[in-house]
């Protein structure tokens, strides 16, 4: 568990059913914003553990450089993930195919700002109820979106797992984030996740359980 100034954050991370744990999470705290960024390496590709973890490490070092609330520095982050995942596919023949999902989000005390690429999802609580999330760049969210599935099937959908942006494919759209920064209130959270966490759990679960959560750790 890793506090700094009024942030209580945890990250949590398992295998689960399979044999590799191909997703990646880390946070970068600097003197007035922290980084949080989580990232799922595709199971399909060979060296989605590498892809998701190299993913993470440079969208790090890209706030490390400029640690502004800001979204544009947000995309700069996405960015240089997506340039360390092409540049590692060129050095190593057999990783030309890795692929990562990627979420972003940087905040201080007052503000907060995010960006995705992928089904990797971001939820923003507040008064203990989920205000906000991203949008899966997938053709189960296109699906939700085009009314012709439920929002509570896309988790069980035979497409959910097809991707229509990801790091890794060379001349892939940018990312995804807020045309500007949210101010915070005091009771705010946030809760990024993977589709091994969102695929069984749905919003009202997500509510229950924060509301009967005293810190992040429960």
């Amino acid at each position: 568990m890793s506090e700094r100034g009024s942030f209580d954050a945890v990250s949590v991370t398992r295998a689960g059913g399979r044999e590799v744990n191909e997703d990646y999470v880390d946070v970068l705290h600097a003197a007035d914003a922290s980084c949080w960024v989580i990232a799922d390496g595709l199971g399909g590709h060979r060296g989605g553990a590498i892809a998701s973890k190299l993913v993470v490490e440079s969208a790090l070092r890209s706030f490390q450089e400029q640690p502004q609330v800001a979204a544009e520095q947000v995309e700069r982050h996405c960015e240089q993930a997506q340039e360390a995942l092409l540049a590692a596919q060129r050095s190593d023949a057999s990783l030309a195919q890795m692929r990562s999902t990627i979420v972003v989000l940087v905040a201080n005390d007052r503000e907060a700002v995010w960006g995705h690429v992928g089904d990797t999802r971001l939820y923003h609580l507040r008064g203990g109820r989920v205000v906000s999330r991203t949008r899966d760049h997938s053709v189960s969210q296109a699906l939700v979106d085009g009314g012709q599935i439920d929002q509570r099937q896309q988790g069980v959908h035979e497409d959910r797992s097809w991707l229509l942006r990801s790091l890794g494919k060379d001349g892939e759209p940018a990312c995804s984030t807020l045309a500007g920064s949210v101010a915070l209130c005091r009771d705010d959270a946030f809760l990024l996740c993977t589709d091994g966490f969102w695929e069984v759990f749905d919003e009202t679960a997500v509510e229950i359980d924060y509301a009967g959560s005293e810190d992040a750790a429960a």
